[in-house]
């Protein structure tokens, strides 16, 4: 079959040259004479013929240059991918430490640690939120000492809790040894040192009761 375009011009040429001779004909040539109006109804069905086959032969050509488009980069990847597989299976022969069972075993173990931090994160989490609780509740307790007016820690307190970081609190009774072991632990390398008055505030006894007291204030 000749290119689209050849093929149109040709068929344009074949029709022209038939209207003519419809037209133009007669006895004198062995034909005999058709009329303005055939002859115009063959030229648009003529037309009409050729431009179907014209547009069909162009999506022909369409359709085998986008199939051979499709079948080469089909063909490159193909090629792509056996050079990958190849390279990979070189690699994994010369390094059998880089092998599928090596990275499942790294993963595994990549895994584990994961979990292990995250277990370490969540215990000192619990474990700041229960200082942070401790601290809350110091905080209370100070602060409704001090809105009791008048009141003398030191007259009501029974002992003392000298609390130095990274190690157990102590307990005493007297004032002046919990501001003595304070200094000493402060001296000693402590990086601080608490001194925390012990004041009751109320009694449990036998038979589930349980009988405040408050603390003692110096006009009592």
């Amino acid at each position: 079959m000749l290119p689209p375009r050849q093929g149109a011009v040709w068929a344009g040429i074949s029709i022209a040259a038939a209207a003519a001779i419809m037209l133009l004909g007669g006895p004198d040539f062995g034909t005999s004479t058709y009329s303005a109006s055939f002859t115009v109804r063959f030229v648009i069905t003529a037309i009409l013929i050729s431009f179907g086959m014209f547009w069909s032969e162009v999506a022909l050509r369409r359709y085998q240059e986008e199939t051979a488009a499709q079948k080469a980069a089909t063909q490159a990847e193909s090629a792509r991918l056996k050079a990958e597989n190849l390279a990979l299976k070189t690699l994994n022969e010369a390094m059998p430490g880089f092998g599928a069972e090596h990275q499942e075993q790294r993963i595994d173990s990549l895994t584990k640690d994961v979990i292990n931090t995250r277990t370490a994160l969540t215990n000192a989490l619990n474990e700041a939120n229960r200082l942070r609780a401790e601290l809350a509740a110091e905080r209370q307790a100070r602060e409704a000492l001090q809105e009791q007016d008048g009141v003398d820690v030191k007259d009501a307190a029974v002992g003392y809790l000298v609390r130095v970081t990274k190690r157990k609190p102590r307990y005493v009774t007297k004032p002046e040894r919990a501001r003595d072991a304070a200094l000493a632990a402060v001296r000693a390398g402590a990086g601080r040192a608490e001194v925390l008055a012990v004041v009751p505030v109320g009694v449990a006894r036998r038979g589930a009761e349980w009988r405040g007291s408050a603390p003692q204030t110096k006009g009592d």
